[in-house]
């Protein structure tokens, strides 16, 4: 993740076949299978972002945040969170 400009604090994780770009911040936060975030996020402590999800540039995902998921059925939308988006919890 160094060498790609993520920033990774022990006890992230971001499942295998996640896509998370340059300049992204992952807190102890989870980032499921198929879930996209672009640069400049912030993927804030104990944040979810579940399967397939779509997060966008610059967005802030708040402490405790859980952004739903969807693997199946094949037709189902992604969640998706546009650019500069706030997202806030409790």
């Amino acid at each position: 993740y160094k060498e790609k400009g993520i920033r990774v604090v022990p006890n992230a994780v971001a499942r295998h076949g996640a896509y998370i770009s340059a300049g992204t911040i992952l807190m102890p936060s989870y980032v499921n299978i198929g879930a996209y975030v672009d640069e400049g996020t912030m993927v804030d402590t104990w944040a979810t972002v579940g399967s397939c999800a779509q997060i966008g540039k610059n967005v802030h995902l708040s402490g405790g945040v859980g952004i739903g998921g969807v693997l199946e059925p094949l037709q189902a939308s992604p969640v998706i969170i546009e650019d500069g988006a706030f997202i806030g919890s409790r």
